[in-house]
C-alpha cells in the first residue's frame, strides 16, 4: 500500500534475488566506500526531467538500469546515460487513455521484475470496462517492446469483484517463481467510506499471462483485511508474505501453500526470489534464509524521529542478536531531527542499505539520505562518515529507492522539487 510523506515520494526496489549474475559496472572513478562515483553521469550524477514517481529499480543482464515512474519505464546505461535504444528515446510508456466500455492498464509500472531470459514484467493499475480499479500485468522485452504473445497482445488485466464499490487498487511486488509463473502482490482499499474495506491479495499468472486456475480461486489468493508489504517465494513454490503493519503493530508472516491456500503456520524456508515493501514507516525486504529486515522510524522527542533497521524471524519476533542502531543519515547524534529510510536492499554480500531522507530539527526542505550496516545491524564505519551521508539536493529531496549492482556500487534514485518542476536524480556511491 503506497504512502507518501510531505515533499518526498516513498517506493521500492526489485526483488534481491534479481541482483544476482550481472555484469560489473564501468571502472568506477578513485575514492572511498560511500563516496559519489564521479565517473557516472556528471560529476557523479544523472539529472533528468521526472516523467513520474520513481517506485521501483532494478538492474539488467547487460548492466543497464530500469527504473519504474508509475507510467513510463525508462532505461539507463551503466554510465548514467539514457539508452536511447530502449523504447522511445529511453522510454517505454504503454499507458492507455481511459475509454468509456472498455478495460485499460492506465498505470503500466509500478512494480517491476525480470525474467530468466531478460524479458520485463510491469505490474500496475488498471480499469475494467466498466471503470471497476483493476491490476494490469504487461510484458516487454529487454528492448522496451510489448512482448505480444504474453496475454492479449501484450498485457493482462485482473479484475476482483468489487460489488460496484469505489476502490484503489495497487500492485506491490512483482515475484517470477522458478517455474517461470508470475506472481504480483495486490493491495484493494475502498475510498470514500467511513468504515473503508481493505484487502490483500496474491495473483498468480501462467508464464503466457493467463491466471493459474490451480492457484487459490481462479488464480487468486485473497487475504481478507491484509494489506501486503512484501512477497518472497521458495524453489517448492510456496508463497510468504509480509504484512504492513504500523508502529506498534508488530509484523505478521503468512506462508501460502503453492495451491494458493494459507497455511495455519509459517516455516521458514530460503527465499530464491522477493519484491520489497515500502511505506513512510517500515520497507521490508526478505534474507535469503526466510527471516526479514525492517526499517521503522522510531520518535526520539516531539515531531522527532530516527531511522533503524531491525530483524524479524518468521515466527514475528526481533531477532536478539542483530543489533539495532537509530541513525541519522548526516551522522548527527542529537534527538532533534526526521529521519526515515524508504527503500532497503541487500548487498551481495548480507550488507544492508538503507536510504531515505532527513530534515533538520526546524528544517524546510528534506535532504536525501544513504546508510550502510553491518550484517550485525551495526552501522558500517567504512562507508562514507561513518556509515551514513546526505547528499545536498536542491528543493525537497529524498532518495526513494535503489538499486545495487554485482560489484556494490550502488545507485540511489530520487527527486529534487523545485518551484517550477520535478527532476529525478540518479546518484552512484561506491561500494568497495
Amino acid at each position: 500500500m503506497r504512502k507518501h510523506a510531505p515533499a518526498v515520494t516513498i517506493a521500492a526496489i526489485s526483488a534481491i534475488g534479481l541482483m544476482i549474475a550481472l555484469f560489473g559496472s564501468a571502472a568506477a572513478g578513485a575514492g572511498t566506500p560511500g563516496s559519489v562515483d564521479r565517473s557516472y553521469g556528471t560529476d557523479g550524477k544523472v539529472v533528468t526531467a521526472a516523467h513520474g514517481l520513481p517506485l521501483d529499480a532494478l538492474v539488467q543482464s547487460n548492466g543497464d538500469l530500469l527504473v519504474a515512474m508509475g507510467g513510463p519505464l525508462e532505461n539507463f546505461l551503466n554510465n548514467g546515460s539514457v539508452n536511447t535504444g530502449f523504447g522511445s528515446d529511453g522510454i517505454s510508456d504503454t499507458a492507455e487513455s481511459p475509454v468509456s466500455g472498455k478495460a485499460t492498464i492506465g498505470g503500466p509500472s509500478d512494480e517491476i521484475a525480470l525474467e530468466s531470459g531478460g524479458d520485463i514484467v510491469e505490474a500496475g493499475e488498471a480499469s475494467l470496462a466498466d471503470g471497476e480499479a483493476a491490476l494490469g500485468v504487461t510484458r516487454l522485452t529487454s528492448a522496451g517492446a510489448l512482448e505480444t504473445s504474453f496475454g492479449k497482445a501484450g498485457k493482462t488485466i485482473v479484475g476482483f469483484n468489487l460489488e460496484k464499490a469505489s476502490y484503489e487498487v495497487t500492485p506491490d511486488g512483482v515475484v517470477i517463481e522458478p517455474s517461470g509463473k508470475i506472481l504480483v502482490a495486490v493491495n484493494a482499499t475502498q475510498l470514500a467510506a467511513r468504515k473503508a474495506k481493505s484487502f490483500g491479495a496474491v495473483i498468480r499468472l501462467d508464464s503466457n499471462g493467463t491466471l493459474d486456475s490451480s492457484f487459490g480461486s481462479g488464480g487468486i489468493a485473497r487475504l481478507p483485511s491484509i494489506a501486503i508489504n512484501t512477497i518472497g517465494v521458495d524453489s517448492a513454490g510456496d508463497v510468504f508474505v509480509l504484512r504492513l503493519a504500523q508502529p506498534g503493530e508488530g509484523v505478521t508472516e503468512i506462508e501460502i501453500s503453492p495451491s494458493g491456500h494459507e497455511d495455519p503456520s509459517v516455516t521458514a524456508e530460503p527465499i530464491v526470489a522477493s519484491s520489497i515493501g515500502f511505506t513512510t514507516n517500515q520497507p521490508r525486504v526478505f534474507e535469503s534464509n526466510g527471516e526479514s529486515l525492517a526499517a521503522p522510524f522510531v520518535g526520539t522527542a516531539k515531531k522527532s524521529y530516527k531511522a533503524e533497521v531491525e530483524k524479524i524471524t518468521a515466527a514475528g519476533a526481533l531477532d536478539p542478536a542483530f543489533t539495532i542502531t537509530p541513525f541519522r543519515f548526516n551522522g548527527e547524534t542529537s534527538n532533534l531531527g526526521e529521519d526515515i529510510a524508504f527503500a532497503l536492499a541487500l548487498e551481495p554480500d548480507g550488507k544492508i542499505v538503507a536510504v531515505g531522507s532527513h530534515v533538520a530539527s526546524g528544517g524546510a526542505s528534506a535532504e536525501a539520505g544513504i546508510a550502510r550496516l553491518d550484517e550485525n545491524g551495526t552501522l558500517d564505519t567504512t562507508f562514507a562518515n561513518a556509515g551514513t551521508a546526505t547528499e545536498p539536493l536542491e528543493g525537497g529531496s529524498a532518495y526513494d529507492t535503489l538499486a545495487i549492482e554485482p560489484n556494490g556500487n550502488i545507485i540511489a534514485i530520487g527527486g529534487e522539487e523545485l518551484s517550477e518542476n520535478t527532476r529525478m536524480i540518479l546518484v552512484r556511491y561506491l561500494g568497495e
